[in-house]
């Protein structure tokens, strides 16, 4: 029998497919994306612009609009 291996899944927003969250970028500059723990929800934030986008039921909310500012 073969060890449990953890999945992309694991380390992903949940609910995200691992594909689709490999290919996400920042809408503003394009950058990289990083999962965190907002104040309120799971979030991707870009450390390029200080963006935080909100993920919702599992899906990223990726529009400069609705991006939280983060605090350098």
């Amino acid at each position: 029998m073969s060890e449990t291996q953890p999945t992309a899944q694991s380390t992903s927003s949940p609910g995200m497919e691992p594909w689709l969250r490999e290919i996400l970028r920042c809408p503003r500059c394009k950058g990289a994306l990083a999962d965190a723990a907002g104040p309120s929800a799971a979030e991707l934030q870009c450390a390029a612009c200080a963006l935080a986008y909100p993920v919702e039921a599992g899906v990223p909310v990726l529009l400069v609009d609705l991006a939280r500012p983060l605090g350098r």
